[in-house]
């Protein structure tokens, strides 16, 4: 037998992995028990890798980030992109951002356990792989299958989220028409913002 730990993996991507069926699979999954926890995520706006770089935007976002982290700011992870992560650290040492909030970038918080009582996480844009490493992955994995269909989609996926109306967001997501592509994008965009 053996034992694998990991939150987030998915029971097709994992049978691949191993080269076994899903039927041979045995998975305990227990949700994620997260209480007194506020979760910010900006949705007004795309904020990718590239757009953050835009010096306007860049202080639309620094200037939401400060009044965030406001109220607790000692209590407080922000989560981004490593660019963004390091300029905001060189801000806090510079005084132009508040220096007790806690600053980490996408897949650099991996079975880090310091932040497990803080009070807010804000998770700024969406961490990915670019396309062309997702495909070589899910080349790897699925070798000795059917050809993977490389195209590309764009589809509104809706946010859980709320505005004071009860009007909700959605946003467009780029997605693979092949699910096994999906798979592991899911694994380096989704799953890593849950890891986070």
């Amino acid at each position: 037998p053996m034992f694998i730990l990991d939150p987030c993996i998915r029971k097709e991507l994992l049978a691949a992995l191993l080269n076994i069926s899903e039927e041979e699979l045995v998975v305990w999954d227990k949700p994620v028990s997260m209480k007194n926890v506020k979760i910010s995520q900006v949705v007004d706006g795309y904020y990718g890798k590239e757009t953050l770089k835009q010096e306007s935007v860049r202080k639309k976002v620094l200037k939401a980030l400060s009044k965030l982290v406001e109220d607790n700011p000692e209590e407080t992870l922000i989560v981004s992109w490593k660019d963004l992560a390091d300029d905001l650290r060189k801000l806090q040492q510079q005084g132009d951002f508040d220096a007790s909030v806690s600053i980490e970038h996408y897949f650099g918080v991996e079975g880090i356990n310091r932040y497990k009582d803080f009070k807010r996480v804000v998770l700024v844009g969406t961490p990915s792989w670019p396309e062309n490493q997702v495909i070589a992955a899910a080349e790897a994995i699925w070798r000795d299958c059917d050809p993977l269909d490389t195209d590309m989609v764009k589809e509104w996926v809706p946010y859980n989220y709320k505005d004071s109306e009860g009007g909700g967001k959605e946003a467009k997501v780029r997605r693979f028409v092949d699910p096994r592509l999906n798979l592991i994008m899911r694994t380096f965009r989704e799953d890593e913002m849950i890891q986070s």
